[in-house]
């Protein structure tokens, strides 16, 4: 009986630690300096903290974008959905 309550603690604890997914409908995609970024639509189900603004490096707003490799950069096409 005791292994089972411990089973059943166990499952629910990783259970309950499982990270959100992160979601956002892509309306742009920008390739710089060997860097990829998709631009997400504001009113998606996006989960980003708001980092701040690095425009003047260059580098898209990180509320609004996410970097990805270049692989998944083609995977993506502009108006489709981008799970994290």
């Amino acid at each position: 009986m005791r292994q089972i309550i411990l089973l059943l603690g166990l499952g629910f604890l990783l259970i309950s630690c499982a990270e959100e997914e992160r979601c956002g409908d892509i309306i742009d995609k920008i390739a710089q300096d060997g860097r990829y970024f998709f631009i997400f639509d504001p009113n998606s189900n996006l989960f980003l903290p708001a980092n701040g603004n690095d425009v003047d490096a260059g580098v898209p707003d990180n509320r609004l974008s996410g970097e990805v490799s270049q692989a998944i950069y083609s995977q993506f096409s502009i108006g489709e959905e981008y799970c994290q």
